[in-house]
């Protein structure tokens, strides 16, 4: 990922598991009791805005875990006021009416 942006892997066509290890390489991706995971080293905050940036991903397929595995590459790249203000998107969300 380079200047922000995040990676476009639909746009290659069909993703394979080999093209998620390869983009992804901190990752370990397996598949297990018909859920495909990516883990990788770290510590797991459970609140406040580093709880954003995990260290086990959960989807049905390769291609919805290669789409959680871009967005937590792009909340990996902010810088801490970034990922608070997200953080504070998430947790406090607009109340319309």
């Amino acid at each position: 990922m380079t200047g922000g942006e995040v990676r476009d892997l639909a746009a290659l066509g069909e993703i394979t598991l080999e093209m998620l290890r390869e983009t992804f390489p901190k990752w370990r991706v397996f598949e297990s009791g018909g859920v495909w995971w990516a883990l990788r080293e770290g510590k797991a905050e459970e609140d406040g805005p580093r709880s954003l940036l995990r260290i086990v991903i959960g989807a049905r397929d390769v291609p919805g875990l290669a789409e959680k595995l871009c967005l937590q590459e792009w909340l990996d790249g902010l810088d801490p006021a970034e990922l608070d203000a997200v953080w504070r998107d998430v947790a406090l969300p607009e109340v319309s009416g």
